[in-house]
């Protein structure tokens, strides 16, 4: 009796130790945690990535540059209508605008300069303003009319257009007439007028027209 007794009593320890060695070497559950210490560069693709999981909230501005784009990577399809203004766009590559000042109009010249049309272009960048007028003279016999643009309030007569109705002729005399000059344009407003003057006898402008357009280089 003494001897089954003293083997039950030992056998139970042996027991404990082989559950807690068994339970030891069971697979324990993971735990979550983030990493504060990785450093991986180039670990994670594109592929890595879902879809619209990276958005412009995410990007630094000023992080992604030319070099980082292919050629033939953004197209067309993946710009909308204004995420794009003129002044975004390289000097070669900026638009062309233009503005006209027209209408019915019929005004008396006189012995100064007067300005008759004038457009005002907003240009993106540097460039150059091409400026085109046309419209009529009426002028009486003996009379003559200039007119010229510019982009002040004077006329350059090597630039100037000019009608003169000779003797010999009863009544007015209509004469048409067209003018085209091109200015250097900086960034911002570029003003070009078109200004007449009557040099002798009496004469008027009927119906002038003054377009203005911007391009941003010379080819």
């Amino acid at each position: 009796m003494i001897k089954s007794f003293y083997f039950l009593k030992v056998g139970l320890p042996i027991a404990a130790v082989v559950f807690m060695a068994a339970t030891l070497a069971a697979p324990q559950p993971g735990i979550a945690a983030s990493a504060n210490n990785l450093k991986c560069k180039g670990c994670v693709g594109a592929k890595d990535l879902g879809k619209k999981s990276v958005r412009s909230k995410h990007i630094k501005s000023g992080s992604v540059k030319s070099s980082h784009i292919g050629d033939d990577e953004i197209g067309s399809s993946k710009i909308k209508n204004g995420d794009i203004a003129a002044e975004d766009l390289a000097e070669s590559a900026q638009p062309t605008g233009a503005d006209d000042d027209s209408g019915n109009l019929q005004q008396a010249l006189a012995g100064a300069v007067a300005t008759i049309r004038t457009v005002t272009i907003t240009a993106p960048g540097p460039g150059l303003i091409v400026a085109i007028a046309s419209g009529n003279f009426s002028m009486d016999t003996l009379s003559g009319a200039t007119c010229g643009l510019n982009t002040d309030d004077t006329i350059d007569l090597a630039y100037g257009i000019q009608g003169f109705h000779p003797s010999g002729t009863s009544g007015s005399m209509v004469m048409p007439f067209g003018a085209t000059r091109v200015f250097e344009a900086t960034a911002g407003d570029n003003t070009v007028n078109l200004n007449c003057y009557e040099p002798t006898g009496t004469s008027q402008i009927i119906d002038p027209s003054l377009t203005a357009m911007f391009v941003p280089n010379r080819y």
